[in-house]
């Protein structure tokens, strides 16, 4: 049981000494160039950004004018 759970733990170092070799790059974007693939980064994290904000808007019902106001905002 011991030999087992010594394996285990070299075979889970490996793992992350690999990781940490070579930063994750052999699973990073196949067939896309680096550039390509951190504009596809970016533009995901902006438009993740803009759907937090709307929500967060919607929320805080920051969306819509209040009805409350007799005067109309254009």
């Amino acid at each position: 049981m011991r030999h087992h759970f010594n394996t285990g733990v070299v075979v889970i170092l490996l793992f992350c000494l690999s990781f940490l070799l070579t930063g994750c790059q052999f699973w990073a974007q196949p067939g896309k160039t680096s550039q390509e693939g951190n504009r596809e980064q970016i533009r995901t994290l902006k438009v993740n950004h803009r759907q937090m904000m709307q929500d967060l808007n919607h929320a805080l019902l920051l969306d819509e004018p209040s009805k409350l106001n007799e005067m109309s905002i254009p």
